[in-house]
């Protein structure tokens, strides 16, 4: 009988032992998740002569301004397909970072 009773109080800790590991758990997940959501932004500087800004990020999509050599960017986000580079530097703001193996915008 004693046998039992014992048994059933390590039971009894072991689950209480899983439900803190649990809630601990929780806790941390949520504060992880407000960590990862911060956006890390770049500084980029022109490094050719004109480089359009285009409503996406490709060559084919409308222009929406302009850029010359020395301007200053911040870029928000990048986007690659294995060759060519585009940084979103706005709103619907794409411009190329590197395209067709040149470097156009240099990031800081």
């Amino acid at each position: 009988m004693e046998k039992k009773d014992n048994l059933k109080k390590a039971e009894g800790l072991r689950i209480k032992g899983q439900e803190k590991v649990k809630d601990a758990l929780k806790g941390f997940a949520s504060k992880a998740t407000v960590l990862k959501t911060a956006p890390v932004l770049k500084k980029g500087t022109v490094m050719v002569k004109s480089l359009n800004i285009r409503k996406d990020h490709s060559a084919k999509a409308e222009g929406v301004g302009g850029l010359v050599s020395g301007n200053e960017v911040t870029i928000y986000e990048t986007w690659t397909d294995g060759k060519d580079t585009w940084a979103r530097i706005g709103p619907d703001q794409w411009v190329a970072m590197i395209y067709k193996g040149e470097t156009y915008i240099k990031v800081e």
